[in-house]
C-alpha cells in the first residue's frame, strides 16, 4: 500500500497486474518518486519478434531495452491502461530494466515472486535518478 499526496491510499499490483496483460511486459514494479513510476521488464520474446517484424536491429537485452521504437511501444501499452485508470492511479513515467530480473541477484523470490522494496532500491534509488536503467520515459515524450 503507498499513500499519496492529500492522504488517499493506492495498492501497486492494481496497475501492474493491468500492465502485466501487455504481451510486451514481462514484469513491472509500480512505486512512488514524487509521482506513480513504473520499473517495466519486458518480455524479450514478445519484444524481440515485434522487433524483427519492424526490421529493428539489436544484439541483447539491454541493447533492445533500449531502443526509442521499444520505449514507445511499452509508451502505448501505459498510456492505455492509463486510460482506465483513477487520476491519483496513473503511470507518470517508466523505466525500462536493461535485464531480466533474477533470484540469483535476490530481485526475485526462488519461487518467482517480486521483491518489490529491494527492486525499487536497486533500480531507482532515492536521491538517484537511475540506476541499471534504460532513461526515463515521461508520457508524451522522452525527459
Amino acid at each position: 500500500m503507498i499513500s499519496l499526496p492529500k492522504g488517499k491510499k493506492f495498492f501497486p499490483p492494481s496497475v501492474e497486474d493491468k500492465l502485466r496483460f501487455n504481451r510486451y511486459i514481462k514484469d513491472v514494479v509500480v512505486f512512488w518518486r514524487n509521482s506513480l513510476m513504473a520499473l517495466i521488464q519486458l518480455d524479450f520474446e514478445a519484444v524481440s519478434k515485434w522487433a524483427e517484424r519492424n526490421n529493428i536491429p539489436y544484439s541483447t537485452f539491454a541493447d533492445l531495452s533500449q531502443k526509442s521504437q521499444v520505449y514507445e511501444l511499452i509508451g502505448q501499452a501505459v498510456q492505455e491502461v492509463n486510460q482506465i485508470l483513477p487520476e491519483e492511479a496513473k503511470v507518470a513515467g517508466y523505466f525500462l530494466l536493461s535485464k531480466p530480473l533474477s533470484a540469483d541477484e535476490s530481485e526475485l523470490t526462488r519461487s518467482g515472486k517480486l521483491r518489490r522494496d529491494f527492486i525499487i532500491e536497486k533500480y531507482y534509488p532515492r536521491g538517484k535518478k537511475d540506476n541499471q536503467v534504460s532513461h526515463k520515459e515521461k508520457l508524451g515524450g522522452p525527459e
